[in-house]
């Protein structure tokens, strides 16, 4: 985005979630925040200095199959210019957009009620989003990593990779979880995301990607890991039991 940074991404998305909240009484103590929104605002670009973006704002009820009557009020409240794109009383599903006044941007909302295992999520507070609760980074990367089993999105594994450099110890973790996928899953990521490395940069990167964190490192990274997945594993044990037995 040539005309904007992170900076004012986040005030947009902040004056939106606030106009939100205003507009719909005990919000926060219904919903959480969930996604890279807020992970990349309080993680990734402070701590990597990454300065990745994301101008969503998705959220997940902190109890099951909670009712969205009051939230589709507080939209037409919030946002009386905007159209409701979809609206789901029996799933719990609201979705929207709304353009920030001050910057333009186009704001995503997405609203939907907790299943009872996400309703089981541990929460942290956002300090980037006023404290509002948000999805454990714990959960953020168990998240992340179903879902590059569930889809071919380049951005996971992107997602993934950033936050990888963001501490030592998260680095473990994360790696550890993507070994134990089969390694076509992997190797299937790392080409959709060699294949559109420029655009999927070009959208989510506001500013200077450093070096650490370009596609020769990516690369780097997730070929050590491969070596490593359960799916080379595999072969690895099978090669080991189809030898040929050897006299002592």
């Amino acid at each position: 985005m040539a005309n904007h940074s992170p900076a004012t991404a986040q005030k947009a998305l902040q004056t939106t979630l606030r106009k939100l909240e205003k507009a719909t009484p005990g919000f926060r103590t219904k919903w959480m925040l969930w996604g890279t929104s807020a992970i990349a605002a309080d993680v990734i670009r402070p701590q990597a200095n990454i300065p990745l973006v994301s101008i969503d704002l998705d959220f997940r009820s902190q109890a099951v199959s909670a009712p969205i009557q009051e939230e589709i009020s507080g939209l037409k409240k919030a946002f009386p210019k905007q159209t409701i794109h979809e609206a789901d009383l029996e799933f719990g599903l609201l979705r929207t957009a709304t353009k920030d006044e001050e910057t333009g941007l186009l704001i995503s909302i997405d609203l939907m009620s907790s299943d009872e295992e996400t309703s089981l999520e541990k929460t942290e507070p956002s300090q980037s989003f006023d404290n509002f609760p948000r999805q454990s980074l714990e959960s953020y990367i168990r998240n992340k990593l179903a879902c590059l089993t569930e889809r071919l999105e380049e951005k996971d594994i992107l997602h993934l990779f950033f936050l990888s450099q963001t501490d030592p110890q998260r680095k473990k973790i994360i790696e550890a979880g993507l070994r134990k996928l089969p390694s076509p899953t992997l190797a299937a990521h790392q080409k959709a995301l060699n294949q559109n490395w420029e655009s999927i940069i070009n959208k989510c990167i506001w500013g200077k990607l450093p070096e650490t964190a370009d596609i020769t490192q990516f690369n780097s990274w997730l070929r050590t890991i491969l070596l490593k997945s359960s799916g080379n594993t595999l072969r690895a044990q099978t090669h080991a039991q189809n030898r040929p037995k050897t006299r002592s």
